[in-house]
């Protein structure tokens, strides 16, 4: 029992490091916890612990080794029948094949089992987060020359979405719509601004380039609240991954200025 509780101290003691963005210290502890859990046979801790190795190994780029991580805690938790881990471990996957791969088909799909999960575990906050997830690589996953659903492996570059375009705009947007309303009533102010982005975006796509314009500008608001309030958890990376809220901000702005002069 003391042994585990050390395992359980490392792992902790490894998210603290994370936080701080000391990834090295972070790794050298939870890397501990996942030892001293095979170490007592706590099939759970070390899921947990793989789960938190694979975040950060995906913070720092390393994602073979965050996709290794996550299928074995996925495997774990299916035999634990502890379905909030599957939930996040399928959240975990998704963003490595969109990321690494470009594989939106397949990232849409983690995500949208971790969806049916967190609807399953009645949990407000993450179903928003899988929501948001869906819309963007719905988004994201759009195929400009598909016009069937059948899905068509490219031999290099992207997978694409396995729907029609104008199927997947609505879809995204829906799913954005939900994760918005979620996000404000459980206060998570980065699906907020991520899925204000994403109707803005249909917006746009619609030709509605007042109304993106608008959507934008909360999106812009919302990150640079968090961004001055330090409300976001790796506020060393905080704004990598935003570049394209503002360069589609400026696309509306310029595309407004063209039809009105103004």
């Amino acid at each position: 029992s003391l042994r585990r509780n050390l395992g359980v101290d490392l792992n902790n003691e490894g998210l603290v490091y994370k936080s701080a963005g000391n990834y090295k210290q972070a790794l050298d502890r939870i890397g501990q916890a996942v030892d001293v859990a095979r170490e007592v046979a706590n099939r759970r801790d070390e899921a947990i612990a793989l789960s938190n190795r694979a975040l950060i190994n995906r913070i720092l780029g390393r994602f073979d080794q965050a996709v290794g991580d996550y299928e074995l805690a996925l495997s774990i938790y299916g035999q634990e029948t502890f379905k909030e881990g599957e939930a996040s471990c399928h959240l975990g996957l998704g963003k490595l094949f969109e990321v690494r791969d470009l594989n939106y088909q397949l990232a849409f799909e983690h995500y949208s089992q971790a969806l049916d999960a967190y609807r399953g575990l009645d949990n407000p906050g993450y179903t928003a987060e899988a929501l948001n997830q869906i819309g963007r690589v719905l988004r994201l996953g759009i195929d400009p020359e598909r016009t069937s659903r059948d899905l068509v492996f490219e031999p290099e570059g992207p997978v694409f979405v396995a729907m029609p375009p104008d199927q997947a705009l609505t879809e995204s947007r829906a799913a954005y719509e939900e994760a918005l309303e979620l996000g404000r009533l459980t206060g998570r102010q980065e699906v907020v601004w991520s899925a204000l982005q994403g109707l803005g975006f249909a917006l746009w796509q619609e030709g509605k380039l007042e109304e993106a314009l608008a959507r934008y500008q909360e999106a812009i608001d919302t990150v640079v609240g968090i961004w001055g309030g330090s409300d976001s958890e790796l506020m060393a990376d905080y704004l990598k991954d935003k570049e394209d809220l503002f360069t589609q901000a400026i696309e509306i702005c310029a595309a407004l200025y063209t039809a009105t002069q103004n």
